[in-house]
């Protein structure tokens, strides 16, 4: 299977309330790309699993050079030690650098001790340096976000990624040798379009359909496919076949 296309992505602030990503389309003043979002002191950016998030935070501490650092809370060893560390690199360096802390609900740490770390952090933080924190949204904790509203003066942005809109998984599907409206029309078909939304689920789905010129996925894949879905349900799908054809 061939690497999806790299396509942008947008975040929303979560106050703006719009979740839609064909509204958040048309209404594109709301809409930001991550480098034109995190401009403050500190940002939090919020999504499912499998949506994108550290792919994004990734680019933007790439563009960021030698004054970007990021630290996975999800990896093994002394989390404290190496933000510190990181941390004072940054205040080396230039002013307008970037310390990032990816997988916050991945740390394996008590609720309490992740607090304190993410306190320590914020209070810590050099001048000059922006903290971005990146999280899955069911897993963002009210005792993290108080801590850092307290050390930031309530100056935290947060920001939540949006889906794909229908164009985006129209292109995803013509990067891996798929016709992508007749794709995207199938899943449409089949009310199946929650299923196309993030990129980690929509390459899933995209490697199932082995021949780009003759392809049919019947509704009992679709419906395994939603069963194991937390959030979706299988009899929101349609009962027809999914029947996509090349030329």
């Amino acid at each position: 299977m061939k690497p999806m296309t790299d396509l942008p992505r947008y975040w929303m602030e979560r106050e703006n309330g719009i979740r839609d990503p064909e509204l958040a389309r048309l209404q594109g003043e709301a809409r930001m790309g991550l480098a034109d979002a995190v401009t403050g002191r500190c940002t939090v950016l919020l999504a499912p699993p499998g949506a994108g998030k550290t792919t994004d935070l990734n680019r933007l501490v790439e563009r960021f050079g030698e004054r970007g650092r990021c630290i996975s809370l999800g990896s093994y060893g002394d989390l404290s030690a190496k933000i510190a560390l990181a941390s004072g690199e940054l205040g080396r360096v230039a002013p307008g650098g970037l310390l990032a802390l990816d997988g916050v609900d991945e740390a394996a740490m008590p609720t309490t001790q992740l607090v304190s770390l993410i306190r320590e952090v914020a209070q810590q933080l050099p001048d000059g340096i922006r903290l971005v924190l990146a999280c899955r949204t069911a897993g963002w904790l009210p005792g993290v976000d108080r801590a850092l509203r307290t050390a930031f003066d309530d100056k935290v942005r947060v920001l939540d990624l949006l889906p794909l809109t229908d164009g985006d998984v129209v292109a995803f599907a013509y990067a891996v040798g798929v016709d992508g409206q007749a794709f995207f029309e199938a899943v449409r078909t089949a009310r199946a379009s929650e299923l196309t939304r993030y990129p980690k689920e929509l390459e899933l789905l995209l490697a199932q359909l082995t021949d780009p010129n003759q392809l049919e996925w019947p509704y009992g894949r679709w419906h395994t496919w939603a069963a194991n879905r937390n959030d979706l349900h299988p009899h929101r799908l349609s009962s027809q076949p999914v029947r996509l054809l090349n030329g």
